[in-house]
């Protein structure tokens, strides 16, 4: 049933891309274009994220998973969530995978989402870079600021999904 609702989904993307791109050709080519190349992207990126995946499943217990990121992990599992989320580099789709994972090893929901959150705005490449143009106030700030963000928009995001259970 799943697989039949995401299938029509992608047909609709497709013939709404379609569309658009019949109603207005430039802008319809363009869009032609970037979907093609992200595709492309996520080609070549995907089957190296389903080999982590498969060899985190494999190699990381779970009892280890649940010692430090599970429910009773506390503040220190969160704040190792957020210092991982910090490590990779690259598209932000990837970690959804690798937080699924996380999930079914028996991380803490409020981990896994400030995993996520820290990978989409702390990650180290983009620290330095605005450390070099912006200076070390203004990165130490940001930095300070949006960790401070993360964990009650973590809790906030677990309280939420464990309402909809």
């Amino acid at each position: 049933m799943k697989e039949r609702r995401d299938l029509l989904l992608l047909l609709a993307a497709v013939l709404s891309l379609c569309g658009l791109s019949y109603s207005f050709p430039s802008d319809g080519e363009r869009a032609m274009r970037a979907s093609l190349e992200n595709l492309r992207e996520m080609a070549f990126i995907l089957p190296a994220v389903l080999v982590i995946m498969g060899l985190f499943m494999v190699w990381v217990d779970r009892t280890v998973v649940v010692k430090y990121l599970g429910s009773s992990s506390g503040l220190r599992g969160m704040l190792i969530c957020i210092a991982l989320g910090t490590l990779p580099t690259g598209p932000l789709y990837v970690g959804f995978p690798l937080a699924a994972a996380l999930l079914k090893k028996g991380a803490r929901p409020a981990n896994v989402l400030a995993f996520l959150c820290s990978w989409a705005a702390l990650s180290i490449p983009a620290e330095l870079m605005e450390l070099r143009f912006l200076g070390w106030r203004f990165m130490l700030a940001r930095l300070g600021f949006t960790v401070m963000c993360i964990i009650p928009l973590s809790l906030a995001g677990e309280r939420i999904l464990s309402s909809g259970e």
